[in-house]
């Protein structure tokens, strides 16, 4: 799955457990609301889960957007919680409204 003329080749994710060798023809930074177009064939590859095919000659445009879904660091979070003393209460009933095992 590489392109002719690629400089470099790299394992990558492709989906969750699925890694591929892809070829790199270049790299370079790109600051926030930077735009590049990409002419395919090729395969925009967006997040491991989610890929689009581009065509011969289909053009497509991208923008760097900080405004998009946020991460959390899940380990950090768990550090945090684990030096802190529980911030919530258990009521006597599960979200569904059963009572928990044990109630009368």
């Amino acid at each position: 799955m590489t392109a002719p003329g690629c400089g470099r080749l790299v394992r990558a994710p492709l989906a969750p457990g699925l890694y591929a060798t892809v070829g790199i023809d270049s790299v370079e930074p790109m600051p926030w609301g930077a735009t590049v177009t990409w002419r395919g064939p090729g395969v925009l590859a967006l997040d491991g889960e989610r890929e689009r095919t581009l065509l011969p000659g289909q053009l497509v445009t991208l923008t760097v957007r900080d405004d998009g879904p946020h991460r959390i660091d899940a380990a950090a979070t768990l550090r945090v919680a684990a030096r802190r003393p529980a911030q919530f209460t258990m009521s006597d009933r599960t979200t569904s409204g059963a009572r928990k095992t044990g109630d009368t």
